[in-house]
């Protein structure tokens, strides 16, 4: 499986995945762009990318095992408890937009 976010080198993208910090700083800046509030800000994290992509991929129907191939989780109840949430939530929700 290919990374998903990979660094770029003088314009050329490397084969490997980017850092977790860099991942971080990327949310982070992203919902200051948002012009969400800085208490929200707080709660985003490059972990959020994995469990938000996890919560749009199931009502989709994408079967469970791929969603857990493609986070990287080896425990179906850490998977279910964050799937869990799904119907909880409230509050923002960043959602990156591609094309």
């Amino acid at each position: 499986m290919q990374p998903l976010f990979c660094p770029i080198y003088h314009g050329c993208p490397i084969d490997r995945a980017l850092e977790a910090t860099i991942v971080k700083k990327i949310v982070k800046d992203a919902t200051r762009e948002a012009g969400l509030d800085p208490a929200d800000i707080a709660a985003f994290s490059g972990h959020s990318m994995r469990v938000g992509a996890a919560q749009d991929l199931l009502p989709r129907g994408v079967d469970t095992a791929a969603i857990m191939r493609a986070g990287g989780w080896k425990s179906v109840n850490i998977l279910r408890a964050i799937l869990r949430r799904l119907n909880t939530m409230s509050g923002p929700r960043l959602h990156l937009r591609y094309g």
